[in-house]
């Protein structure tokens, strides 16, 4: 069980899992957060179980990826 939502963690999972980022995921206070990197960039990706979903790390090509990956995943939300 995650502490996220869980189909917005389905979604962050199988993309950060498909585009081979994926470094950890662990659960915090009300959320889960999954740890990612690509080459010498880090970036982490929580969801929370309001399924908000927030962006951390510095500006980097991979924190850019995340935020596209967020607004995507918004967009869905609202859309349905």
């Amino acid at each position: 069980m995650t502490v996220g939502d869980d189909d917005i963690c389905g979604l962050v999972r199988a993309h950060v899992t498909n585009a081979g980022i994926l470094d950890g995921e662990s659960e915090i206070q009300h959320a889960t957060k999954f740890s990612l990197k690509s080459g010498a960039n880090r970036a982490g990706l929580l969801v929370y179980n309001s399924g908000k979903v927030v962006v951390e790390g510095a500006d980097s090509e991979l924190k850019q990826w995340c935020q596209e990956l967020k607004t995507s995943i918004q967009t869905r939300a609202s859309a349905h």
